[in-house]
């Protein structure tokens, strides 16, 4: 993010509030799935129980993906930020989606 905050400063440009906040909700999603697999590798390291932990994770981090896919049009690699702004819009029906898959994630308590 540093390197689009400084390319656009450069450039002079203004970012718009919507592809302001676009980014904002891929950069938590991207957030979510990397800490989704990093703790599955973790809690297998430790519990040494095999591979459940981390398949399970696997599965979770899936609808994660899935939701950044129909914004960036890519699973892993993410060319979605550009100076200024935002390659694509968000897809009809991505909040939707989101508020399905989300409610799995919230923190306990």
């Amino acid at each position: 993010m540093l390197l689009w905050s400084s390319g656009r400063k450069i450039l002079g440009l203004e970012v718009p509030l919507r592809p302001s906040i676009i980014r904002v909700i891929l950069e938590e999603l991207s957030r979510i799935q990397s800490h989704l697999i990093g703790t599955g590798e973790f809690l297998t390291l430790i519990a040494g129980v095999g591979y459940a932990p981390w398949q399970y994770m696997i599965i979770d981090r899936e609808q994660i993906i899935s939701l950044i896919e129909s914004v960036t049009g890519a699973r892993l690699t993410h060319t979605l930020f550009r100076f200024g702004g935002v390659r694509n819009d968000l897809p009809e029906g991505f909040a939707d989606k989101c508020s399905k898959v989300l409610p799995l994630y919230e923190v306990a308590g």
